[in-house]
Formats: C-alpha cells, sequence, structure tokens
C-alpha cells in the first residue's frame, strides 16, 4: 500500500511567473537598456533645466559628476587602456580567480 505524496503549491509563484516580473527583473538587454535610457534622459532632463545659460561641456560634466556609474565606467576604460599591466596582474593574482 502505497502513500500518498502531498503536493505542496507555491502560493507566491504568480509573482515571478508574469511579464510585470519579467520586465522588473531586466531579464532582457533590451529592457535594461530602455530603462537605463529612460533613467538618464529624466536625470539630463532635470540637469538641462537647471543650466539654460550654461556651455555644453557643463552640461555633459554635471550629470557624470552625480552619477557613478559612468564615472567607474570611465576609470575602468582608463585603467584597461593606459595601464593594461594592471589587467595582466589582475588574471595572475588568485584572489581574483
Amino acid at each position: 500500500m502505497g502513500r500518498k505524496q502531498q503536493v505542496t503549491v507555491d502560493p507566491t509563484a504568480w509573482m515571478l511567473d508574469n511579464e510585470i516580473a519579467n520586465f522588473l527583473l531586466l531579464n532582457q538587454k533590451e529592457v535594461l537598456y530602455m530603462c537605463m535610457l529612460g533613467y538618464t534622459f529624466l536625470h539630463g532632463s532635470k540637469v538641462f533645466a537647471s543650466t539654460k545659460d550654461k556651455p555644453i561641456s557643463y552640461k555633459l560634466v554635471i550629470p557624470l559628476a552625480n552619477d557613478a556609474y559612468p564615472i567607474a565606467i570611465l576609470v575602468s576604460f582608463a585603467i584597461h587602456h593606459y595601464f593594461p599591466i594592471v589587467s595582466d596582474v589582475m588574471n595572475l593574482a588568485p584572489a581574483f580567480k
């Protein structure tokens, strides 16, 4: 005589099995870039509204200074481009493997 196994149903599974969750979790690259573009456009519109009479270079530098992500990308690019030995050392170091 076999025992019947109880099947447990997850009542919260609907949270991940819908299109809104796919959008919020940024599973697709297109959605990720769309959200990044929307964020930067919103942030840029605030900066451009407050700096109407300033030169274009000032309008470019201020949004970059307010957000750490582009600064990190530029610093990482500069290190890889001007100091390639750093990435070679990083590839040899056991702490980064």
